[in-house]
């Protein structure tokens, strides 16, 4: 493919010489940021999904949020509104990955940005307590499924034809730093996925970055975002809030970030820097 991909440039420099490019850098409104996109938030409809979807709703986006309990997509529908779509769909299910990609594209004309949200963490204590089942369990959500549905979403965007769109992976500070339990490894791997699609695809026009949030107030990490932010365990001596780590993927979603492509931000205020897991 590589080899096919210099010839056409090549044929393509005879032809007409030098290609021209030029850009024009538009302020944003604010509450329009994502005005006419269409955004695909896997795992949203609580925790930092909905955060999210929330946030990019507020700034014109029409979104479509997944997750495995339509109890919970239909509450979520409740709170966001008219902008929110709701599919219970299963990450690990591939056999579903085509019709659910067939069914957004004929009901929104086009995808425009995939948030890889969805997610899961068995919280073993350490590398001991790990069993096959568990490491499965979350390889086959946090990482399999990540990378098969973000291929066909990525096989979409090329067979419509679209000139551009956005990709964003949630990692975590546990994948910028030596783990030994599956989820900081799958996020780990999910780092080097985003640098990896970011090289091969930004020539076409397809960003991938990722985030790293530090330990936020969700369920699935157990901290009430009403409740004391206070952790003495790290060096900004807080928990985070979704709403914060939003922003950032606001951001990321925006033209604001077109110059950005192939980066893992942590949200974390530093801590990954000095933090080694166990």
């Amino acid at each position: 493919m590589a080899i096919k991909s210099y010839i056409k440039r090549l044929l393509l420099y005879i032809r007409h010489g030098d290609p021209k490019i030029n850009l024009d850098v538009s302020y944003l409104s604010e509450g329009a940021m994502l005005a006419g996109k269409t955004v695909i938030i896997t795992g949203g409809a609580k925790g930092l999904g909905f955060a999210i979807a929330k946030s990019f709703i507020a700034q014109g986006a029409s979104v479509i949020i997944t997750g495995r309990d339509m109890d919970s997509l239909n509450n979520a529908k409740c709170q966001l509104g008219d902008m929110c779509s709701i599919r219970a769909f299963d990450i690990t299910d591939a056999k579903m990955y085509r019709t659910f990609f067939e069914d957004a594209y004929e009901t929104f004309g086009r995808i425009d940005i995939l948030l890889n949200n969805a997610g899961i963490s068995l919280h073993e204590d350490g590398f001991m307590s790990v069993t096959e089942k568990t490491w499965d369990k979350q390889m086959d959500t946090n990482l399999k499924g990540v990378y098969f549905f973000t291929q066909e979403f990525i096989k979409f965007v090329k067979e419509k034809n679209q000139m551009q769109a956005n990709i964003i992976m949630m990692s975590s500070e546990r994948g910028l730093c030596g783990d030994s339990i599956p989820y900081g490894l799958s996020k780990a791997a999910i780092n080097s996925l985003v640098v990896g699609l970011s090289k091969k695809y930004i020539s076409e026009g397809i960003r991938v970055n990722g985030i790293a949030p530090g330990v936020t107030a969700t369920a699935m990490t157990g901290i009430s975002e009403k409740g004391n932010l206070y952790n003495p365990a790290t060096i900004g001596y807080r928990y985070f809030l979704p709403e914060e780590v939003a922003q950032v993927a606001l951001f990321l979603a925006s033209s604001l970030s077109n110059c950005i492509s192939g980066e893992i931000i942590a949200c974390d205020q530093g801590q990954y820097l000095s933090r080694n897991w166990g």
